[in-house]
């Protein structure tokens, strides 16, 4: 230790609680454990983001990439052959596929914008809705050990295995979806009152993170009270009311029953499907749920206004 150095610790010694001791063990200690709490925060943190940020960003490249060339394959089929754009697209069951098909995906880089949110989490335009399924798959039985406990202890999620039901209740709702997404393109009038949009546990985990949400469930988002600024552009500001709707249900708003071939009428609990037909295209499904005596809501409305920094945009929430 530098003689001046241990001067100025020796002048200091009397101003202190404790007496400031170094040494090269105590220094060699401090080092030590620096590096461990670097290394735990790069382990469980760090490094958990980045690879969940780079999966996602390679898997929606590819899939992005292959629906570009089945375009060119459709619309230009004289380019096919072209090495330019990349030749012909591969076989439809050699390509990564999306969860759902024919609905806009939540992602970690397009959260804003398919929903129409600013940055800051309020809404862009009046009277917006949508419902958002929550979907995934269970993480498979032969995962190693180390890897299901780095997933439970990591702060960020891990690829894959974004549901944390059983396989049959994943795999369920994961079909109901993709059928009534089916059925809102086939009807002439939509069953549901707002638009759809899904979010994959599995390829994006950063933003069920973020929402604090494991598959399966819905999510229903909506805008609320809204005001017009003028200033610095003519804009729309709105709170943002969000409900999760947790599946399955535990209990129904309304009762279903089946009479039996010997005269007896028992209850039947609705499939996977009936369960989110009902809650996403049924006037007041949502307030019967609420009064259920197990209500598998989580409400609140976002932002606070008093929480806003800018304060025009504080002014007018408050308004």
């Amino acid at each position: 230790m530098p003689p001046h150095f241990r001067k100025f610790i020796r002048a200091i010694s009397p101003y202190v609680s404790l007496p400031v001791r170094l040494s090269r063990r105590n220094i060699c200690i401090s080092i030590f454990l620096v590096i461990i709490s670097c290394s735990l925060f790069f382990v469980f943190e760090i490094w958990p983001a980045l690879i969940s940020l780079g999966h996602e960003t390679k898997l929606f490249d590819e899939i992005n990439k292959h629906e570009q060339r089945e375009f060119t394959r459709k619309y230009t089929p004289q380019w096919n052959d072209n090495p330019i754009f990349g030749g012909p697209p591969p076989p439809w069951n050699e390509r990564p596929q999306r969860l759902i098909q024919d609905v806009i995906q939540v992602t970690t880089e397009t959260y804003s914008g398919s929903m129409t949110l600013y940055p800051d989490g309020t809404g862009m335009y009046p009277v917006q809705e949508y419902w958002v399924y929550v979907g995934g798959t269970p993480p498979s039985p032969s995962e190693p050990l180390w890897k299901r406990a780095w997933r439970k202890l990591s702060v960020f999620s891990l690829p894959g295995g974004g549901c944390v039901d059983p396989h049959e209740t994943c795999d369920a709702f994961n079909r109901a979806f993709d059928r009534f997404v089916e059925l809102m393109h086939t009807k002439t009038v939509w069953p549901s009152r707002g638009l759809l949009r899904f979010v994959d546990c599995d390829n994006s985990p950063i933003v069920c993170d973020r929402w604090q949400v494991d598959a399966v469930m819905l999510a229903h988002v909506k805008m609320g009270h809204c005001n017009m600024l003028f200033k610095p552009e003519v804009r729309w500001i709105c709170d943002v009311r969000w409900t999760y709707v947790g599946l399955p249900l535990k209990e129904m708003p309304f009762h279903r029953s089946q009479k039996l071939p010997d005269g007896r009428v028992v209850p039947i609990f609705p499939s996977a499907f009936e369960q989110l037909y009902s809650v996403m295209a049924l006037n007041g499904a949502l307030d019967a749920l609420q009064n259920t005596t197990k209500p598998p809501l989580v409400e609140w409305t976002y932002p606070n206004p008093d929480t806003l920094k800018d304060d025009q945009d504080a002014a007018a929430l408050a308004a």
